[in-house]
């Protein structure tokens, strides 16, 4: 493969013979590009997410490729710091304790790979980040969604800021279970546990979010958005909460992602094939002719955190399609556990005609959706 990145743009072409015109359909060779991407930042003052993945081939719909690795931050002293955790195709460093006033380079050792190969990035010093004055957001009813918006002042003279969020969200099942059939028993017992109406999920916001003063009068950046939620996002279905990460880059760096803000317009992916050549600041230590993509900055980053209720909106009709309970004599074991396997859960028992309700798992358990029962420590309300 050639070390240039590029994408052969194809013209289209028609073919007009008398009066009429054939239309013509251009074959794509599904190529595969096979790159090694390299996504996040060194954090001061937060965890630093750090996504190892693949390109995807051109003309391929679907979700990119993780690829674990180990990963770690070196410092200029010696002092090494590696990834304690992985989540969600992230590698997670603690590194809100490093010295700013040291220089950092990231190392990147993918798995199942030569152990020769290795990605490195250039030494990096750390870009000292104003703190968020304010992070807000707008219902814009007309277009049904909330907009999150950041404003900063820099004293200093660098205009380029990127920001990354991290979002969690509570979220409800349709029906709260009062009850839960136990199929060890083939009985129906009163919930006195956890229960399993409300959940926890987390993301990373994948959105390339930069900006530029270098055209303004001042340094100063006054309710700029950022990132956006339509109103029927599930999301939104209870509270959410969004943690802005503020990050002062390089002119250099925020190029690059100008850059490969364009591209992903394009192809529809940070991880997607890109169409512009773009050479980062990471290179193979162990093979020179192995193209590698990214960007890595150091930045002393600022944050902040922010909540939205289902209450700061109009109310939208979000609930799941789910059927009238089906009732159940207390005594009908057999049948109970007919729908307990077949993927029904009990929602309650009336004690006086000894009748159970039930209802589709995906209608009384939230964890069906993908989240958990884990509570994160800074979450405002009481209930588990």
């Amino acid at each position: 493969m050639k070390e240039r990145l590029s994408i052969l743009i194809l013209a289209f072409a028609t073919l007009m013979m008398g009066s009429c015109i054939y239309p013509f359909t251009p074959e794509i060779a599904d190529v595969d590009i096979g790159l090694i991407v390299i996504e996040g930042d060194i954090r001061i003052g937060a965890e630093s997410y750090i996504f190892v993945r693949n390109t995807q081939q051109l003309g391929t719909i679907g979700t990119p490729v993780n690829i674990t690795a180990d990963v770690w931050v070196e410092s200029d002293k010696g002092e090494i710091t590696r990834a304690g955790n992985y989540r969600d195709g992230a590698h997670i460093i603690d590194t809100r304790n490093l010295d700013p006033r040291n220089s950092y380079r990231l190392h990147v050792k993918p798995h199942g790979q030569s152990s020769a190969v290795e990605y490195v990035t250039d030494w990096l010093e750390v870009i000292i980040t104003p703190e968020i004055e304010e992070v807000s957001f707008r219902v814009d009813e007309l277009e049904k969604k909330i907009t999150f918006h950041v404003s900063t002042t820099n004293s200093d003279t660098n205009p380029y800021y990127k920001w990354n969020c991290n979002e969690v969200w509570e979220y409800t099942s349709q029906f709260y279970a009062s009850h839960v059939f136990n199929p060890s028993r083939n009985t129906v017992e009163e919930c006195r546990g956890e229960n399993t109406h409300y959940c926890w999920d987390r993301d990373v916001v994948p959105n390339i979010m930069t900006a530029s003063t270098e055209a303004l009068t001042e340094n100063r950046l006054v309710n700029h958005q950022i990132y956006e939620l339509p109103f029927m996002s599930d999301k939104l279905d209870y509270l959410y909460s969004l943690e802005v990460i503020q990050s002062s880059i390089s002119a250099e760096a925020y190029v690059y992602w100008e850059v490969m803000l364009r591209n992903t317009d394009q192809t529809g992916g940070l991880f997607s094939p890109q169409p512009s050549e773009l050479r980062g600041n990471i290179h193979c230590v162990g093979d020179s002719s192995r193209v590698v993509l990214g960007y890595v900055s150091a930045s002393k980053v600022s944050s902040h955190r922010i909540f939205v209720s289902v209450d700061d909106f109009p109310l939208q009709n979000k609930r799941q399609n789910c059927s009238a309970f089906i009732e159940i004599n207390l005594a009908e074991h057999s049948k109970m556990r007919r729908y307990y396997y077949g993927g029904y859960d009990v929602v309650f028992l009336d004690e006086m005609t000894q009748m159970t309700s039930w209802s589709e798992r995906r209608c009384v358990d939230c964890r069906v959706k993908g989240g958990t029962k884990e509570k994160p420590d800074f979450w405002p309300n009481n209930h588990n």
